[in-house]
């Protein structure tokens, strides 16, 4: 996937290792690679950490509705 803004141009690759896929973000103009965390992961560790705090959860469906609610005002 590329993304174009203004004269620099990025694209999200995978490389696969012997154990696990690794992320990356790449710029096309000087060819620098960053890493990026696997968005899977981060929820399961997230979730995991936070299974019994109920304020969470309520911060989260929040931020869910909010986040949704905006998409809607841009869609329509």
């Amino acid at each position: 996937m590329k993304l174009k803004v203004n004269d620099l141009i990025l694209a999200r690759k995978t490389f696969k290792n012997k154990v696990k896929f690794i992320n990356y973000i790449e710029n096309y103009n000087t060819g620098k690679k960053k890493i990026i965390k696997n968005p899977m992961g981060s929820f399961y560790k997230d979730f995991f950490k936070n299974l019994n705090n109920a304020r969470y959860y309520k911060s989260n469906k929040f931020l869910t509705f909010e986040l949704m609610r905006i998409n809607y005002h841009f869609l329509n």
